[in-house]
């Protein structure tokens, strides 16, 4: 029974590995990366990687990491206030991000929303070069993950659409970073959609 689990991980990491190498432009035979500025991972399963080649690419500067299975799980709440503009359930909760995002170094743009995580990487301090953060629909408590969002100096958008935050939170994270837009209500998504769909035309 053993062998056959550990048989079944084995053959699913490979094919995840595979498939993750298929699709960017990091070649892990030469060992050496390819120009390349951005990459979306988008099955679960890649979650089962401690290391990521993409991440050692230092031209990356924009990441986004999905759970497909969680999309469209997000409805609005008649409730208002800061803290319930939405209601939203993680169907596939990872649980937490490896540290190994810290490898990522030049990332301008990092997206990690509707994982199901409860804390950020403490490595995410590591990211100097980040200007868009994008946290929503997971299960953080952004007072205990202040610390880590205000070592962001030269942060300019965090959406955190669906997190638990307070007035006192919100006026820290504006007073310590004065050029941050912080998108988080019903009224800024709906924004984002209709300027999306613009730009889409």
């Amino acid at each position: 029974m053993m062998q056959k689990s550990v048989n079944r991980e084995f053959i699913t990491f490979l094919i995840c590995f595979i498939t993750l190498l298929g699709s960017s432009k990091c070649s892990f035979a030469q060992t050496e990366c390819k120009p390349t500025e951005e990459f979306e991972v988008g099955d679960t399963a890649t979650y089962k990687f401690r290391l990521l080649p993409i991440l050692k690419c230092e031209t990356l500067k924009k990441l986004a990491i999905r759970i497909t299975e969680n999309r469209g799980w997000v409805v609005f709440s008649s409730l208002q206030g800061i803290d319930q503009g939405f209601r939203y359930s993680n169907k596939v909760k990872l649980g937490f991000l490896s540290e190994d995002i810290a490898i990522a170094k030049n990332l301008e743009s990092l997206e990690i929303s509707e994982l199901g995580i409860d804390q950020l990487p403490n490595g995410i301090i590591n990211l100097s070069n980040l200007e868009v953060l994008d946290i929503s629909f997971n299960r953080l408590d952004i007072a205990k993950e202040l610390p880590k969002i205000l070592s962001l100096s030269n942060l300019k958008t965090l959406k955190m659409y669906g997190s638990k935050f307070s007035e006192t939170e919100l006026y820290e994270i504006k007073n310590k970073l004065p050029q941050i837009k912080i998108l988080y209500s019903p009224d800024h998504l709906l924004e984002e959609s209709k300027a999306l769909r613009e730009n889409k035309k």
